[in-house]
């Protein structure tokens, strides 16, 4: 287990790599602007693309349609009639729209924000947990049990990459060098084998 530890070290510090130089919320918010890596931009491309076209359509055909019937209707311009009221509930309508999408995209984002730190705490007290087990076993199994002492110890930290692995969507499964000298080929291919990475290391 001790032989591969360096390996296993430098493995386990390339896959974390990116979110140890991701910019900090305390560096400025214009240096975390034009990052895209660890967005949702993969999600909301096609439906914000739908969504603009649609925008883009309906206000050229009402520029070119309908505000030039609105224009010519009356005199110089002036909005008599029904006029007057298609604009009066074109103004209500823009107005109930506008505000509900700004309440839906405040309460949409307070809870992606509230969703994500809940996640990082809970992460945190996983790993702080699993130190404290592995602290524990090491303190009192020791001297005796050595081989079941090992094996709580590797499928703890099997348990601690699959579930980050999981976490982050990795799709390919484990690397075999993070858990080099810790699971064998057998092992590693039965983790990677389920549909929930960190259940099987359990």
């Amino acid at each position: 287990m001790m032989v591969a530890e360096k390996r296993r070290t430098l493995a386990l510090t390339n896959e974390g790599a990116k979110q140890m130089r991701y910019p900090k919320s305390n560096t400025g918010w214009i240096k975390t602007l034009f990052v895209f890596e660890g967005r949702a931009l993969g999600w909301i491309r096609l439906p914000w693309s739908v969504v603009m076209a649609w925008a883009v359509f309906w206000a050229v055909v009402y520029k070119t349609y309908f505000r030039q019937r609105i224009l010519e209707n009356g005199t110089g311009g002036v909005l008599v009639g029904s006029n007057l009221r298609q604009n009066y509930v074109e103004s209500m309508l823009e107005l109930v729209i506008s505000t509900t999408l700004g309440f839906l995209l405040v309460f949409r984002l307070n809870r992606s924000a509230t969703r994500f730190w809940m996640a990082r705490a809970s992460w945190g007290i996983v790993v702080a947990k699993s130190r404290t087990m592995v602290g524990l076993i090491l303190l009192h199994g020791s001297h005796k049990n050595a081989p079941h002492r090992d094996q709580a110890v590797k499928w703890i930290a099997t348990f601690l990459i699959a579930s980050m692995n999981f976490t982050r969507g990795t799709t390919d499964g484990i690397d075999s060098q993070t858990v080099e000298g810790l699971l064998t080929r057998d092992e590693l291919a039965n983790v990677n084998g389920g549909r929930t990475n960190p259940l099987p290391s359990k």
